[in-house]
């Protein structure tokens, strides 16, 4: 069924704006939530770990539920769930109810942005796509851009409990105006594959007992439990790469990943998005521990790093269409990995102040890096357009989750569980070495992937 662009672009705008936002406007308040509940940045970073792995472990599921209800019902649904949810955080009265309130709201954002991107090509001529999708992509921008500013405003005036309040008047309207403009979806012409559930909840099981070892490593709640639950992820990574070889209709076809290239070229992606993870999560406690600056000041002085992702991209985009991709992703990759390495450094010579050149230079290499791998990962070779575009984005999601639980162990290790500790450039030095070492492992692989396809 077709719509008008002006309104599905604000129904489906309005998913990538508060899903993006949301994201950067909770990281800002880590080191508010763990000071009211007395706790340390490990135990807080279950608020992004949790929220990412529900969006992690639903991305596929949620793409063929949405194929079989039609996407304006999961949207709405995912609108309904983001708001309630929102609520529940606002009045949560303890840690732990506070992460099991943000997984329900992951899982409301996962609704949302499979629901947003689906809708544009399935209502729109394929004419008018890419325009839609590019303001889709404006939308997303503005929540990152906006959401740790807007974040810091509100705890440095009201409270933390105020980021997720402001939620729900946006999410009311826009239940309301999915409800009443959106028109109803057809699903006369739906064709009902058969879906593989027992490879989903194999693949779901392995990220979750995997993601629950490295957290109780984390927690020092016993090496010997972290272990058999890792273990145990691994066995159920078995069991879904067997049952991917002997299902009759895997959720991967067989031949998909049979191009090294391709392989090698996901495993880049990953490991760059699992080392942006941990600075996502690092960077505000940085600012608030050891430079000491008000939730307001430090919310300003994030937005440095997505306008240099901005600039980044958009030229590295430019270059990505005129030259090889793969040269211009290395070039990001190695300069992550360099300016890493440097920032590091002036962690160890206690040159707090670097910051605020690591910042802005960083997101200019991972912005350089972000545009040629999305065309490398999405509009090469002759894989499903959809399964890649699913792949794509649940490798990214799946990076996310990993890369906060394993920074929040590295932190932990630096700080040795001391709130005092924390207060010094050092105790960040392993976190941010290990995220140097992992933007090396990810330019090493991009030059060896740039040498195959010499």
């Amino acid at each position: 069924m077709r719509a008008a662009i002006p309104l599905l672009l604000l129904c489906t705008g309005f998913a990538t704006f508060m899903g993006r936002l949301d994201t950067n406007i909770v990281g800002i308040a880590l080191p508010a939530i763990a000071d009211h509940f007395t706790v340390g940045a490990g135990a807080a970073a279950g608020l992004m770990l949790y929220y990412l792995l529900a969006i992690a472990m639903l991305t596929i599921p949620l793409g063929v539920l949405g194929d079989r209800i039609g996407f304006r019902r999961l949207l709405l649904a995912g609108y309904a769930l983001f708001t309630l949810s929102s609520l529940l955080c606002g009045l949560s009265g303890n840690l732990p109810l506070l992460i099991c309130a943000r997984w329900l709201q992951g899982a409301g954002s996962a609704m949302m942005l499979i629901s947003a991107y689906s809708l544009i090509p399935e209502r729109l001529p394929l004419n008018q796509v890419g325009r839609a999708m590019g303001g889709l992509s404006s939308a997303g921008s503005v929540g990152i851009l906006i959401g740790a500013p807007l974040g810091g405003v509100l705890i440095q005036w009201l409270s933390w409990r105020s980021i997720f309040m402001i939620n729900l008047p946006a999410g009311l309207i826009a239940v309301w105006l999915v409800w009443r403009r959106l028109p109803p979806d057809d699903l006369s012409d739906r064709e009902r594959a058969p879906f593989d559930w027992p490879g989903c909840l194999l693949a779901s099981g392995c990220l979750l007992l995997c993601i629950l070892g490295v957290e109780r490593l984390r927690a020092a709640a016993g090496t010997g439990e972290a272990v058999v639950l890792i273990l145990a992820g691994a066995a159920l990574l078995a069991g879904f790469m067997a049952r991917q070889h002997r299902a009759a209709h895997p959720l991967f076809d067989r031949g998909f990943f049979a191009d090294l290239l391709y392989r090698r070229g996901l495993a880049v992606q990953g490991i760059m998005f699992l080392a942006i993870a941990g600075h996502g999560f690092s960077l505000p406690f940085y600012l608030d521990r050891v430079l000491g600056l008000s939730h307001q000041d430090a919310g300003l002085t994030l937005t440095l790093f997505p306008i240099g992702v901005a600039a980044g991209s958009t030229y590295a985009g430019r270059l990505a269409d005129r030259l090889r991709p793969s040269s211009v992703l290395r070039f990001g990759a190695a300069g992550n990995a360099a300016v890493t390495a440097l920032f590091a450094l002036a962690l160890h010579l206690g040159a707090a102040r670097f910051i605020y050149v690591y910042l802005p230079v960083m997101g200019m290499f991972f912005g350089a890096f972000l545009a040629p791998s999305a065309k490398l990962l999405l509009a090469g070779g002759r894989r499903r357009q959809g399964l890649a575009t699913s792949v794509f984005h649940t490798v990214n999601n799946v990076a996310l989750t990993f890369g906060v639980a394993v920074s929040a162990l590295a932190l932990t290790w630096g700080t040795g569980r001391d709130h005092a500790a924390s207060h010094a450039p050092s105790a960040f030095l392993p976190l941010y070495t290990m995220l140097s070492a992992t933007c090396l492992l990810a330019a090493i692989l991009a030059f060896r992937n740039d040498r195959k396809n010499a």
